[in-house]
């Protein structure tokens, strides 16, 4: 009976031994994979923050080209998908002057 004792208690041991390591190994995965969503999250603040940079530069340039050439790149695509098709000549250059040959 002493032994049966025994080899219940150390059964029970190991059995609350291993119980301990699987949860020591959950908080582990937990705490890692925390830890990778805080990683992605800052990456992607740090990505969406570069981008808003870029976007601004590029509305930047977008509205100082406009300004320097005289037309918006919305009329300039109007312009040139009206040349493509063929409704309409193309008479004026990017800077608003007619151009004449001959005299």
């Amino acid at each position: 009976v002493n032994k049966l004792n025994k080899m219940e208690r150390e059964m029970e041991e190991v059995f609350e031994r291993k119980v301990r390591e699987k949860k020591q190994k959950l908080s582990d995965n937990e705490k890692d994979l925390e830890r990778r969503q805080n990683e992605s999250t800052t990456r992607l603040e740090q990505l969406k923050s570069e981008l808003e940079e870029k976007k601004a530069a590029y509305e930047q340039e977008r509205l100082e080209w406009e300004a320097i050439n005289h037309i918006t790149i919305d009329e300039l695509k109007r312009l040139s998908m009206e040349s493509l098709d063929g409704k309409k000549s193309f008479k004026k250059g990017l800077s608003g002057v007619s151009f004449r040959m001959g005299k």
